[in-house]
């Protein structure tokens, strides 16, 4: 938990509690095509992924939903198959009121929703309470970094164990340059990164390089070393510095 936000147990999604927003990071709709061409099948999961979502929405109250961006697989835009999976899935969830933060795979992502008349905003930051909500893959606003936290998704984060890929979140502090570069900003913020909700999108190894693809970890906006790792339920793995 980290302050007001909940992450739901047993799955790699959270709640803004006051105001009942379920924040879920990067779904990269598609990816089940990219499979199937190579032999591997799943069947339906875009509408698997809208009736999770829709049951996690009923079990924790929520009427948003705060999509933390790469909506969809493609970059450009979607070829036919993946827009018809993105158009099954929002139709799952017009009863709910839609925020999506804009991310890299993105691009024309507009122009497929407004064609649906879905009715659903589509931003580069979104502000709720003391919370503010980006992709994570640029550098937050100077009003991001005034609130309590800043949530993003954008890296997928897991450790390995065993051999396996497990799903974690990363918690971390105002870095020692922040200052350089925000004329203001809240010293207590903490930066909350998500890993992809997909389960079809595992992720990357927390290593060196996270701190490179990570823009506020690059610039020293936010410090990486230091940085919690959370199970998804919200448990204490350890600090990066201990794995990297």
């Amino acid at each position: 938990m980290q302050g007001d936000l909940l992450f739901i147990p047993g799955k790699p999604a959270a709640l803004i509690k006051k105001e009942r927003v379920l924040v879920i990071g990067d779904l990269h709709i598609g990816v089940e095509l990219k499979l199937a061409r190579e032999g591997i099948n799943f069947p339906d999961a875009s509408q698997r992924l809208a009736r999770e979502i829709n049951r996690l929405c009923d079990e924790n109250r929520a009427g948003r939903i705060l999509f933390l961006g790469d909506i969809k697989e493609s970059v450009g835009n979607p070829p036919t198959e993946e827009a018809n999976a993105i158009r099954t899935f929002f139709r799952q969830l017009e009863d709910k009121q839609i925020m999506i933060a804009k991310g890299n795979h993105d691009p024309k992502l507009a122009d497929l929703i407004g064609r649906m008349g879905l009715d659903a905003q589509i931003d580069r930051e979104f502000f709720i309470g003391n919370f503010a909500a980006m992709h994570g893959n640029s550098w937050p606003s100077e009003a991001a970094m005034g609130k309590g936290t800043i949530i993003s998704g954008h890296i997928h984060p897991i450790i390995r164990e065993e051999g396996e890929g497990r799903k974690v979140w990363i918690v971390a502090k105002a870095g020692k340059d922040a200052g350089k570069h925000y004329a203001s900003y809240n010293k207590r913020v903490r930066l909350v990164i998500a890993p992809a909700f997909n389960e079809l999108v595992l992720g990357r190894a927390i290593d060196s390089s996270t701190k490179r693809r990570v823009p506020a970890f690059a610039n020293g906006i936010f410090d990486f070393e230091s940085a919690e790792i959370r199970t998804i339920d919200g448990g204490a793995v350890g600090r990066v510095n201990s794995i990297v």
